[in-house]
């Protein structure tokens, strides 16, 4: 069953493009992207229809999300996951390849999206069990392995294109299935939100006030529990923003990052002592030049760092 199979009682577009998302997260991590953003752009506008408010003048999504949070309607923390969704969706749109974590870390974001969504604007007794990833199908195409390989192709065998005609048309007859199969989804997707849009669908939690669902707001941002490795996603943009190196996966005290002069960097697992626990590695050391100035732990909310890290 589908994460987001909750969505399917008032808004059953929304449920079948999450579908889509989860059916493509191996096969075709760039598309699984694009869906994740489709559902997060459609939200933002029922929220705006919901809340009665126009348009902004600049009709983009990121305008209307700047819209919703200037109201007041759009809490810090859900704010940040849109971001997380609509960068990544247009790193896909722009450069046609994702990583099959990168689809699988988006779903992750956009399942607190739609759980907060769900418990604002849907149903406010609403309660979402844990995300759980999508079983990996036995076999089918790998759209983007394809793309890729035929791109490094064309590149090498640059000359030699003429004796390459019969496999070059059987990739691009794959990519036409492909092309075709989503946009058939594309049209069942506009069906289903024409429809809902046609009814407007009148939800429990859309007939309070709005000071209601920002209490709701608030209660639902405060039962979502992210992972240590999704608050380090959050943290390696936030370090990136004032400055720092920071990649948690790659700038890593075990593949060998060390600190060095003029640079500021953010060195992630760095080896420490401590006597309150046998995990002996702190999430970030900050070095400016081969200066230690700081140490980060990324934690949970529930979990105490003071139980983490010596004084």
């Amino acid at each position: 069953m589908s994460n987001f199979s909750f969505l399917q009682t008032y808004w059953p577009d929304f449920a079948q493009i999450m579908q889509f998302a989860e059916n493509y997260v191996y096969t075709d991590p760039a598309s699984s992207k694009n869906k994740s953003g489709l559902f997060v752009e459609l939200m933002v506008r029922e929220i705006l229809r919901i809340e009665n408010l126009p348009e902004p003048e600049e009709k983009s999504h990121y305008a209307r999300t700047k819209l919703l949070k200037n109201e007041g309607l759009l809490p810090f923390d859900v704010n940040q996951w849109i971001n997380q969704v609509r960068i990544r969706r247009n790193d896909s749109a722009h450069e046609n390849k994702a990583s099959e974590q990168e689809a699988m870390n988006i779903l992750g974001f956009t399942h607190h999206i739609a759980v907060c969504f769900m418990q604002v604007y849907g149903d406010g007794s609403f309660r979402s069990e844990p995300f759980v990833k999508p079983e990996r199908p036995k076999r089918v195409p790998d759209y983007t392995r394809l793309v890729l390989n035929q791109e490094r192709k064309i590149e090498e065998q640059n000359e030699a294109i003429a004796n390459k005609e019969s496999e070059l048309a059987e990739t691009n007859a794959l990519l036409a299935e492909r092309d075709k199969l989503l946009a058939e989804q594309q049209a069942i997707i506009e069906k289903l939100t024409k429809e809902r849009e046609a009814q407007k669908v009148v939800t429990p939690q859309s007939t309070l006030t709005k000071q209601d669902r920002q209490h709701s707001s608030a209660a639902a941002i405060s039962n979502t529990k992210l992972t240590e490795d999704e608050t380090r996603k959050l943290i390696d943009d936030q370090l990136r923003k004032v400055g720092w190196e920071a990649d948690t996966v790659n700038l890593r005290y075990s593949k060998g990052t060390r600190p060095q002069k003029g640079r500021k960097i953010a060195i992630a697992e760095w080896p420490v002592k401590s006597t309150k626990t046998a995990d002996d590695r702190a999430d970030y050391a900050l070095f400016v030049d081969e200066q230690l100035i700081g140490i980060i732990e990324a934690k949970a909310y529930e979990k105490s760092v003071y139980a983490i890290i010596d004084n």
